[in-house]
């Protein structure tokens, strides 16, 4: 489990995982690309991913490093699957906030709707 608030000298510290999925702009849904990289195809953005695998601009927010890895793991079993197979990275990111109200109530929501999503 990854640290919460009081953990941490100064007591607003939230730590929490996400992922970053690296991957092209072009080999992206429509509502997604940026359009100010149209010109160049191959540059790469970072995207989050939602609780349910699908890549948005918000990210999930996870309690634990293995719950982000095991999701990880799962996501790339059902990326290969889509238009994107192999040109996407997935990198478990450690971050910490002071929006420790906003934090680790979607710590909570988003790792129980992933474990819900990996049960399935």
């Amino acid at each position: 489990m990854l640290r919460g608030a009081g953990d941490f000298k100064n007591r607003t510290v939230v730590e929490y995982a996400t992922l970053d999925v690296h991957i092209k702009n072009r080999l992206l849904p429509v509502n997604l690309r940026h359009a100010h990289y149209e010109s160049d195809a191959d540059f790469v953005v970072t995207l989050g991913v939602s609780p349910t695998g699908r890549l948005t601009n918000k990210g999930v927010y996870l309690d634990s490093v293995e719950l982000a890895e095991e999701f990880a793991e799962h996501l790339t079993s059902v990326f290969d699957k889509r238009k994107y197979k192999s040109n996407y990275e997935i990198k478990v990111v450690v971050r910490k906030s002071t929006c420790t109200k906003t934090v680790t109530r979607h710590k909570i929501a988003d790792s129980q709707k992933v474990r819900e999503y990996l049960a399935k």
